[in-house]
């Protein structure tokens, strides 16, 4: 669905800030036949190694990796890319059935501590998208407050406008939840 939502082609520059384990990244790849320029950064050297080595696997061509810090603004690419993908840690909440000890381990201090974060990510991404790009923001729960909350506070302050937003409920066929926010940054 993220990829979907990208939407990418063979001449865009596209940023993923948070790219471990490398699915949605390499998914992007395939989508842009293998064409676009598509850095990926993690914050662990470990975690990148793991995007590598799927990179490899798959004999994608198109995927750059690198540590980087999705919090940390990269001055080199402020501005560069068409597209950017901020697929930020969050509670998890929306895949409690992959992984039902998180009802059990995250607290309401801890989301919030989350959503400090999401901000930040999503605030140093938008640096990265050239006027007219496109940033995807998505997570893997289903709380508002991470979701629609991180979106509209951002919005307040930066110059995108919503062209898709979708909440992706667990149902039949569909085991978990998600949501994905398609912005597309202003001209100017």
């Amino acid at each position: 669905h993220v990829g979907k939502a990208l939407n990418p082609s063979k001449d865009d520059i596209i940023i993923d800030v948070c790219a471990a384990p490398g699915g949605k990244t390499t998914h992007i790849a395939e989508l842009s036949s293998d064409s676009a320029k598509i850095l990926a950064f993690d914050l662990y050297p470990h975690k990148v190694d793991i995007i590598r080595k799927n990179v490899e696997r798959l004999g994608i061509k198109s995927i750059n990796c690198s540590v980087w810090d999705a919090t940390v603004v990269n001055p080199d690419l402020v501005g560069k890319a068409t597209k950017v993908l901020a697929d930020v840690p969050c509670s998890g909440l929306g895949i409690i059935r992959k992984k039902p000890d998180i009802k059990f381990q995250r607290t309401p201090e801890d989301i919030g501590e989350i959503i400090k974060i999401q901000r930040q990510i999503i605030n140093t991404a938008a640096q990265y998208v050239k006027p007219g790009g496109i940033l995807v923001y998505s997570t893997c729960t289903i709380n508002k407050d991470e979701n629609y909350g991180v979106v509209s506070e951002f919005l307040s302050g930066n110059p995108f406008t919503i062209i898709e937003e979708r909440t992706l409920l667990p149902h039949t066929g569909m085991w978990d939840g998600f949501y994905i926010c398609t912005l597309k940054k202003g001209e100017k």
